[in-house]
């Protein structure tokens, strides 16, 4: 690659481009709104991996993850453990994904990076970053061209993680 970027390219590309984009939108909109919490576990497969991992053990390719769930079972959990932390303390949270980059398998999943970054607000303090990172993402098509993770991988840029990391990122 010799770091240019094409106006034009095939539409194949661009179509998937915008359906990975758009997935990203869903993704957000569902771990943003707490009454659209339940919404989230349906976007991962049946048996999708989740994993929040420390920056330093996903380059030394450590197994360890701070957070791990491995159906959409515990993920189902997950949600509603993140449900009962806000009613104890109300916070907003948005989450910003950027710079996707996109590529088909050769098995027809899909991989993908992205960068985020979730902002916390909490009723009566200012605005914080809650966490940033790198999402390392494989996406599986359904035969109706839906899109859904087989694997996402939380890379976070530092080791210190809130207290509150039940909520997704």
């Amino acid at each position: 690659m010799d770091g240019s970027t094409q106006l034009a390219g095939p539409s194949g590309d661009l179509a998937l481009r915008v359906a990975v984009e758009d997935f990203y939108t869903r993704y957000v909109e569902a771990a943003n709104e707490p009454d659209a919490l339940d919404t989230w576990p349906e976007l991962f497969v049946e048996d999708g991996q989740y994993r929040v991992v420390p920056q330093e053990n996903w380059k030394q390719g450590w197994p360890l993850a701070l957070v791990r769930a491995e159906s959409r079972g515990m993920l189902k959990d997950r949600a509603a453990a993140t449900r009962g932390i806000n009613t104890y303390t109300p916070r907003t949270m948005r989450h910003l994904v950027s710079n996707i980059r996109c590529t088909r398998r050769r098995d027809g999943d899909i991989d993908v990076r992205a960068h985020f970054l979730v902002v916390e607000t909490m009723i009566d303090e200012p605005s914080r970053v809650f966490a940033s990172g790198l999402y390392v993402d494989r996406l599986a098509e359904e035969g109706n061209g839906r899109l859904r993770l087989r694997e996402h991988v939380v890379v976070l840029d530092n080791d210190l993680v809130p207290n509150s990391l039940v909520y997704p990122l």
